[in-house]
């Protein structure tokens, strides 16, 4: 399966992932860095594959997603905060400028953590552009401090987001 057919559902993010590492609710701990290192990483290391592609969850296959522009500095609770409070039904009704509002069954998103090899990422980065180019819109979440604004990938992404025109990158926080 090609990488751009690798976006979780929210879902599945929000009420399986978190479920089954209920560690990970805490608001202060852990960071993206080690939900990476203590859950992503040692899960597929014998396959050497993909966190999604282990798990078995929902995959968009095709349909429309989004695509998460984060730093893993971020507390993974915070990130994954953002994108729940950014899909409720209310915040929705605004910002999908009157299209339908999406159940969180039908929310895709394309998470790095979960979408990249993160024992052999070359190949999964050099699909990056691909990825935003083909995303419904770029999510950036930003925290108080800006951070996401000072690391590289994330203005790569961005800029990339960027190049579709309007709309197609939306700023969370």
């Amino acid at each position: 399966m090609q990488q751009a057919s690798k976006q979780v559902s929210l879902d599945w993010l929000l009420n399986t992932f978190m479920a089954e590492h209920p560690e990970l609710a805490a608001k202060k701990l852990p960071t993206q860095h080690v939900v990476i290192d203590s859950i992503v990483k040692p899960a597929p290391a014998a396959r050497h594959c993909r966190y999604v592609d282990l798990v078995g969850a929902p995959v968009s296959d095709g349909r429309p997603f989004y695509f998460v522009s984060h730093t893993w500095s971020r507390v993974f609770a915070e990130t994954v905060g953002q994108l729940e409070e950014h899909f409720t039904s209310e915040a929705q009704s605004i910002w999908r400028c009157g299209q339908p509002v999406l159940p969180l069954t039908d929310v895709f998103v394309w998470f790095d953590l979960f979408a990249i090899n993160q024992h052999a990422f070359e190949g999964d980065l050099g699909r990056l552009q691909e990825v935003v180019a083909d995303a419904e819109q770029t999510q950036m979440i930003i925290d108080q401090e800006g951070a996401v604004l000072t690391r590289i990938w994330c203005l790569y992404e961005a800029y990339q987001a960027g190049l579709r025109g309007p709309g197609s990158l939306a700023l969370l926080s």
